[in-house]
């Protein structure tokens, strides 16, 4: 198995903190859906809201095998990200667009340069971070 011959030639097998997985999850903004996923015990469990006025997203999501979740990078589908769209996200979240709301290679590399680099900056190395290899 490549994944175990890259952990033990690493010597990563005790090291949870040091391996990354992350994946990009897609959205739609339709506020028109009958089923939402809420926490336990929530008192009003769906609300109807506006959406942002974008019809598709992207989120990539990256968390370490210890744990550790780092905040996540939204994908737009546009040309230009307008400040209204970043207002209210989850703490510590980076924005970015791309033509059609998906992960593209240059917007992999912003969020890598930008995001995970500095968010792993105390992390000892080596640091394994795993991808799906998605052709996005």
């Amino acid at each position: 198995d490549i994944l175990e011959q890259v952990i033990n030639e690493n010597n990563l097998v005790d090291k949870p903190s040091q391996i990354f997985n992350c994946d990009e999850s897609d959205f739609a903004d339709n506020t028109d859906t009958t089923k939402v996923i809420v926490s336990n015990p929530t008192k009003f469990p769906y609300k109807k809201q506006d959406g942002t006025g974008k019809s598709y997203y992207s989120v990539l999501f990256c968390v370490s095998a210890a744990g550790v979740i780092l905040p996540p990078y939204i994908i737009y589908k546009a040309k230009r990200l307008y400040g209204d769209w970043c207002l209210h996200g989850p703490p510590g979240a980076a924005y970015n667009t791309s033509k059609n709301g998906w992960m593209e290679e240059n917007v992999f590399y912003e969020w890598f340069k930008h995001l995970f680099i500095p968010q792993t900056a105390r992390t000892p190395k080596p640091i394994l971070l795993m991808l799906d290899g998605h052709t996005s």
